[in-house]
């Protein structure tokens, strides 16, 4: 059984603190960045499905769209976030039909009654998981991720007011230079290299596309 460490800080009171000391844009912003961000795990989570159950590789699938490997490899990764077209293209290419669906959102939602008799309905082995003890250790897990994804955000950002590259920070995360910053930009605000200018040759933080495709 997993053990809760004695200083775990819940993540409803680590947002607070958070939230406390944060200015409404700045938790409007926040709270973009994290839609955005959570839009495009759905999306490399989908293509990834499209492909493995196609049974083909990243070179086939790229063959078949007439990219290049490196391309579909990026979307896998996080590194690209594709758009509803490449979604589609993708599903062509792997046998699948994309099918976007408008769904109400001022509808009544379900109680937590309602949706376990619904499920129960769907799939009567969910019937026995009705105590939320059973998923103590998983809510518990979730909260501690959630936690430390927030510390890693104000690291970042600390570390980009120090004046710390996105190289520098990708190496340290272990994420490309370009996903690094694609992923925590919008956290930070701060642009460009520590000394605020662009190394010898040209070659700055702005041609990061260029250097890692």
């Amino acid at each position: 059984m997993t053990e809760i460490p004695d200083d775990y800080i819940r993540w409803e009171d680590l947002k607070a603190q958070v939230d406390a000391a944060s200015t409404p844009e700045e938790r409007a912003e926040y709270e973009a960045a994290g839609l955005e961000a959570g839009v495009q795990v759905m999306l490399i989570e989908l293509i990834y499905k499209m492909r493995t159950e196609a049974g083909i590789s990243q070179s086939e699938l790229a063959r078949r769209m007439g990219v290049r490997q490196p391309y579909i490899s990026d979307l896998e990764r996080g590194g690209r976030t594709p758009t509803v077209l490449t979604v589609w293209r993708i599903a062509e290419a792997t046998g699948h039909r994309l099918c976007i669906v408008e769904e109400d959102l001022t509808a009544t939602k379900l109680t937590d009654t309602q949706a376990l008799a619904r499920l129960e309905h769907l799939d009567p082995v969910t019937a026995t998981v009705r105590d939320r003890s059973a998923t103590a250790e998983v809510r518990a897990a979730a909260q501690m991720r959630a936690a430390a994804q927030a510390l890693v955000d104000q690291a970042v950002a600390s570390a980009r007011g120090d004046g710390v590259t996105w190289v520098e920070i990708g190496l340290a995360l272990g994420m490309t230079p370009q996903s690094t910053r694609r992923r925590y930009n919008r956290l930070t605000g701060v642009s460009g290299h520590r000394d605020g200018h662009t190394p010898a040759g040209g070659f700055g933080e702005s041609r990061l596309d260029e250097i890692h495709p």
